[in-house]
């Protein structure tokens, strides 16, 4: 409130045509009455459903005692869905000699979401590799109902059991992915 005198705020709400007011949430943190020269707070979400893959629009709209009542304040959002699966969630190696590398196993990562997947990182640990014909890679994209593979081979160091991890991080929901790795160094 710029002016000099209270204004009442009468109603804040989003409106919109069809099913967008929906995927946009007000939640208004302002008294009834708002003070001369003062402020306040609304926070706004976009909240798309799970099925939605294009730009939504909506308006935040304030009715209040202002001059120009009501004001209107234009809205946007764009749904990032992406879901990422990677199978299988385990690969167990044959016993491998030490100092020497496996055949490479193959790890999927799909993506069964609605919008494309931003791969970031892909990091592997223990007595594991990377091996070539690894199709995904950093800051590569994986669109909808498309996929990537991971080529992993065992490269143990000494003899006995190791255990590792490939760990890929991503823009998914639920981020990173896993998969556990299994050997036994001969």
């Amino acid at each position: 409130n710029s002016s000099t005198t209270p204004i009442a705020i009468n109603k804040i709400a989003i409106s919109g045509s069809g099913e967008t007011p929906r995927e946009f949430v007000a939640v208004p943190l302002c008294p009834p009455t708002l003070a001369a020269k003062s402020s306040c707070i609304v926070l706004v979400s976009f909240i798309p459903s799970h099925d939605q893959t294009t730009a939504q629009s909506a308006s935040l709209v304030i009715t209040d005692s202002a001059a120009g009542s009501p004001q209107s304040v234009p809205l946007s959002g764009t749904p990032i869905n992406p879901q990422a699966s990677l199978r299988p969630l385990v690969l167990n190696f044959a016993p491998q000699k030490v100092g020497s590398t496996s055949t490479a196993q193959t790890i999927t990562l799909e993506n069964t979401g609605t919008t494309p997947l931003t791969l970031g990182t892909i990091s592997i640990n223990g007595n594991f590799a990377l091996a070539s014909g690894t199709t995904c890679a950093k800051g590569g994209t994986v669109n909808p109902s498309a996929a990537c593979i991971i080529k992993v081979a065992f490269v143990p160091r000494s003899k006995g059991k190791v255990s590792g991890s490939v760990i890929v991080t991503d823009n998914a929901l639920i981020s990173p992915q896993i998969a556990i790795l299994s050997g036994t160094g001969d």
